[in-house]
């Protein structure tokens, strides 16, 4: 199935009205809009787009052909359908094993697996894991480097998994970042986050159908890891050489929040 006409049967199931403008799907103050990997994307093109369809009034996600249908439907049905609403307070917070984050963000998770130092979930007596968290420490900071819920709605889910991380370690700050591309970061600002900056394009390559990120491909690996290679052109060019497409996604947004200490 191709993944527009996935789109369409998500929305069509769920009852859902929407309205088409090329290729992306308007559902009141949110648009869907999977980006095909068969061409070269501009860098600031899919955040101009980003932008001018916030001028308009609804919040565009756009995400690329190489994410699975599975992803896909759960995505689309965690912005759109009404869940089960569920409060933190009837939840207990546990460590969790990364074999168990692994799971839940296989699952869940528009990016997958995310390794993580402490990963705590959300565990609700009926439904068993309901959201989780996971911190990892690089350079001494302490990164919130996954949030994921899954098809049950917590009111102050992300709160309380935050406190409860707040009172395990003393640090200073907590850096996150959310991706433009699925997230307009607001659930960060509600929990007590304060924006400290916004990338207007992120780098990656694309080649039959699947997407890689750039820092696979640094000039100095490319000589070992394409077919051809020319030392007198840049990285993107010399990928562009090997047939792959330049895709630059809509960027992201810094996140920073006073710790403990």
């Amino acid at each position: 199935m191709q993944e527009k006409d996935l789109i369409q049967e998500i929305l069509d199931r769920d009852g859902v009205n929407y309205s088409i403008r090329g290729s992306t799907y308007i559902t009141g103050p949110i648009g869907f809009r999977v980006n095909c990997l068969d061409r070269n994307y501009a860098r600031g093109e899919l955040y101009s787009d980003l932008m001018d369809t916030r001028d308009e009034g609804f919040t565009l996600f756009q995400l690329p052909s190489a994410v699975p249908a599975v992803k896909l439907r759960n995505f689309i049905r965690s912005k759109l359908v009404r869940h089960e609403r569920l409060n933190a307070r009837d939840c207990t917070v546990e460590e969790i094993s990364q074999a168990s984050f692994d799971q839940i963000n296989e699952k869940w998770h528009i990016q997958s697996k995310c390794q993580s130092h402490i990963r705590l979930a959300l565990i609700h007596p009926k439904f068993g894991i309901v959201a989780a968290m996971g911190f990892v420490l690089v350079s001494g900071s302490w990164y919130l480097n996954r949030l994921v819920y899954t098809d049950k709605a917590v009111m102050g889910g992300a709160s309380k998994l935050l406190s409860s991380f707040n009172s395990m370690k003393d640090c200073p700050e907590i850096i996150t970042f959310s991706n433009n591309a699925y997230s307009d970061g607001s659930v960060y600002s509600k929990i007590g986050f304060t924006l400290s900056g916004e990338s207007k394009d992120d780098l990656w390559y694309a080649k039959d159908g699947r997407l890689f990120n750039r820092r696979m491909f640094q000039k100095k690996k490319l000589h070992s890891l394409l077919e051809k290679y020319d030392p007198d052109l840049t990285e993107v060019q010399n990928m562009v050489l090997n047939g792959y497409f330049t895709y630059y996604g809509p960027g992201t947004k810094k996140w920073v929040m006073p710790g403990n200490r």
